[in-house]
């Protein structure tokens, strides 16, 4: 997005208008359950107003799973529900979050269901 000037500006998100055709995305990865690093993000969010934002798209790797415990059932579990409140912090957004599960996600996040 290029403004009047013709120069790309340093905080997209600061216009207030949205034009129909701009989709505004986030992309988050590697949180590794790193509360502190979303508690920084939602003071951004909140800073910036940032409410034309379309979709948020958070790539993979939320906890710090070994690959012998994406083996076990159990920490699986654990792990799901780690996850889910991590996850369940990023609701200030108020739009769709996409997830792609990384290579220290459990196994489990990657069942296709039919």
């Amino acid at each position: 997005m290029l403004t009047e000037s013709g120069r790309i500006p340093v905080n997209p998100f600061a216009y207030a208008e949205k034009r129909e055709r701009d989709i505004v995305c986030v992309l988050l990865s590697d949180l590794h359950l790193e509360h502190k690093k979303l508690e920084k993000l939602k003071g951004w969010h909140k800073d910036c107003n940032n409410d034309i934002i379309d979709y948020v798209l958070v790539m993979g790797d939320f906890d710090n799973l070994t690959t012998q415990q994406q083996t076990d059932f159990n920490e699986c579990c654990r792990s799901e529900a780690r996850i889910t409140n991590l996850l369940n912090f990023l609701e200030f957004f108020s739009c769709p979050i996409l997830l792609i599960p990384g290579n220290h996600d459990p196994h489990t996040m990657l069942k296709q269901y039919s």
